[in-house]
């Protein structure tokens, strides 16, 4: 496991942290923020699941596998981090602060012991490690690269020591073969660089310089950039993320002489706070990051002695409103909260880590059902007069099953089929033996995800079944039976009351199941061997009628003691 002190971001604090008190072990607790009243907390819910090891950092590469470090190596996993393997290990003692993986699948490293650049691939499962090929000027690394529309990587340099001015952003066209200085600021590091896919603009913060920190912009893929805010030097953005309108960006301690917050904006010069944070400056945004959906979430970081409880904040607006998902409660721990937060998988699964409890989680937006999934299915009617349902879905990502459900109505009540869920497979198909005839039923098809159901998209479908509905009792089950057997029977449209009763061999009405009237359709009925009165009876024979308007089934039970 790693450990607290091993994290990149307070590695000056060994000794702090060697006199902090043990904490005991704190769940994280999924809420709603009463400040946002307008949030509907049985709409919006965040899942989380702790994966196997404490990856971290980590990064979702091609075909959603899933790259990260865990001592000194670098470690994949192709189940959403349920089991991991060590693809390369370095040969000396550093752990990773920066870590990305480019849309070839190249893995990018850096270890701010050595000083240096790793890179590599992993192919065939064998992990072909690994070239160096940038030595950085400060030796400490990078915290978060880039790669652009062109497919040119972007890395911003970070100095470990206070003394050092090392706001250098370096920039290769070749795959990150060879790596250029695009840019030389006056600040003491970059925390980021990141690509806007709408534009492809970029932007890079730089800060903890000796007088001013500064949010620049290049348009031209890096040869020129232009400085678009400057504020106190311990002010400055340090996580970004973009939509088809506005950029946002996170902050870092002491933002803008503003209480911090996420910004927002449009015109890349005025920035709005839209999420402040009430505590005091010692809480910053440290990841940021959006879904395939445009859901977007902003995972935060407490240090010292600061009043803002860790946590994670959403917006399903942009960025307009948020809410807050998720959150670790006020601990007496330096550096709390997220440390790092991955990009999204095509199922829909974010990475994160909590320096809190010391391990990584994957999470999954909510709210279960409002981002159905893509697909469609009809039904039809069979050669035996059941009913047959077949579908199709566009991926079967992430989906460990289907469920089907039924109802009388477009509005519903919808009522589970199956008895278990029904194989992953697209296209899939699903006979319904229980529907009834002589009558229309409405059908949904919902995804078994593994932290629930999620509607697969489109209306329900409707299919009407032919023949003729009679009165009708099914057989008893279990019978002969000790304590309880249950039955069904079906009601034709009618005029008069549905009467469902048992009685003994005399004749006599032990117990009435049904007296009124009931619409057309198939329902369930049991009996546990009482009287009305609730008094067990005796073992021996019974019989149980159903009589719909005049037309009678009858069928005979034993209770058996």
């Amino acid at each position: 496991m790693q450990r607290f002190s091993e994290q990149p971001m307070i590695r000056p604090l060994l000794v702090l942290m060697a006199l902090a008190v043990v904490v005991p072990a704190t769940a994280l607790v999924p809420y709603c923020n009463p400040d946002y009243p307008d949030y509907n907390p049985d709409y919006y819910s965040l899942d989380y699941w702790e994966v196997s090891k404490p990856i971290a950092p980590l990064w979702v590469g091609p075909a959603d596998t899933l790259y990260g470090s865990y001592q000194n190596g670098v470690w994949s996993s192709s189940d959403q981090g349920d089991t991991w393997a060590e693809i390369y290990h370095f040969p000396n003692d550093s752990h990773c602060n920066g870590f990305f993986v480019d849309s070839r699948g190249t893995i990018f490293v850096s270890r701010p012991v050595v000083g240096t650049l790793h890179m590599g691939r992993y192919e065939g499962g064998a992990g072909r490690f690994w070239s160096e090929p940038l030595t950085f000027e400060c030796g400490e690394g990078f915290w978060k690269m880039c790669e652009d529309l062109d497919g040119n990587l972007f890395i911003g340099e970070y100095a470990g020591d206070w003394n050092d001015t090392c706001a250098f952003i370096w920039r290769s066209t070749d795959a990150g073969t060879t790596w250029q200085k695009v840019y030389e600021g006056t600040g003491r590091h970059v925390h980021f660089v990141a690509c806007d896919p709408y534009t492809g603009y970029l932007y890079a913060a730089v800060g903890d310089g000796i007088d001013r920190a500064q949010l620049i912009r290049s348009i031209d893929g890096g040869d020129n950039w232009d400085v678009l805010v400057e504020h106190n030097y311990l002010a400055q953005p340090i996580s970004a993320v973009f939509t088809e309108t506005h950029r946002l960006f996170g902050s870092d301690v002491g933002t803008l002489d503003l209480p911090n917050s996420v910004f927002w904006t449009d015109d890349d010069a005025t920035l709005t706070p839209r999420l402040i944070l009430t505590g005091d400056e010692n809480t910053f945004v440290w990841g940021m990051v959006k879904n395939a959906q445009g859901t977007i979430f902003a995972g935060t970081l407490t240090r010292d002695h600061g009043n803002d409880e860790p946590a994670i904040y959403v917006s399903h607006d942009s960025g307009a409103t948020w809410c807050k998902a998720m959150s670790w409660g006020l601990v007496p721990l330096n550096y709390r909260g997220v440390s790092w937060m991955s990009n999204f998988d095509a199922a829909g699964y974010c990475y994160f880590h909590d320096n809190v409890s010391g391990k990584t989680y994957r999470f999954i937006d909510g709210p279960h059902g409002a981002n159905p999934v893509e697909g469609s299915y009809y039904g039809v009617i069979g050669e035996d007069g059941n009913v047959i349902l077949r579908w199709t879905v566009e991926s079967l990502g992430g989906i460990e099953g289907f469920n089907v459900y039924r109802a009388t109505s477009p509005d519903g009540p919808f009522e589970l089929v199956n008895d278990e869920p029904l194989p992953p497979s697209s296209p899939g198909v699903y006979e319904d033996d229980t529907a009834w005839p002589e009558s229309t039923f409405w059908y949904e098809l919902r995804a078994v995800l593994d932290w629930g159901e999620d509607l697969i998209s489109g209306d329900p479908v409707s299919v009407t079944t032919g023949g003729r509905l009679r009165a009708r009792l099914s057989a008893p089950a279990p019978n002969p039976f000790t304590s309880n057997t249950s039955l069904e029977f079906d009601v034709p449209s009618h005029i008069g009351p549905v009467r469902l009763a048992i009685y003994d061999l005399r004749g006599r009405v032990v117990r009435t199941l049904v007296d009124g009237a009931v619409s057309t359709g198939r329902y369930p009925a049991s009996w546990d061997g009482k009287d009305e009165r609730g008094r067990q009876v005796s073992s021996g024979v019974y019989f149980v009628r159903l009589d719909v308007g005049g037309e009678i089934e009858g069928r005979k039970l034993l209770l058996v003691k």
